[in-house]
C-alpha cells in the first residue's frame, strides 16, 4: 500500500465518509469511517492546492466526462512530514 502524503478531512454533514488519505499523486488510499469500497482508487485532481474550505474535484478511472466534485468543503488538510503542496503533480 502507498504511504499517505496528505489526509483531508471533510466538514461533517452526516455523510458516511469524513477523512481520506491521499498518496503523492492524489489517489485515495484510505477512507474513514465508511465507504472505502466507493472511494478507494479515485484521483483527486486538485490535491496539490487543497486547504481548509476547498472543494474536492475528482475523476474515477473509466468514467467519461470531466472532474466531479464533492459538495462538502474541507475542514482540514494535513500533509505528511516532508510532503509539500504540488508534489506528485
Amino acid at each position: 500500500m502507498s504511504e499517505a502524503a496528505q489526509t483531508i478531512k471533510f466538514t461533517d454533514h452526516f455523510q458516511d465518509f469524513l477523512e481520506w488519505d491521499l498518496d503523492a499523486k492524489g489517489k485515495v488510499i484510505e477512507c474513514r469511517p465508511f465507504q472505502s469500497q466507493v472511494w478507494l482508487g479515485i484521483h483527486v485532481v486538485n490535491h496539490a492546492t487543497l486547504r481548509k474550505g476547498s472543494i474536492v474535484q475528482f475523476v474515477r478511472r473509466g468514467e467519461k466526462g470531466g472532474p466531479r466534485t464533492i459538495r462538502y468543503p474541507l475542514q482540514a488538510v494535513r500533509r505528511a512530514r516532508g510532503a509539500r503542496a504540488g508534489v506528485g503533480r
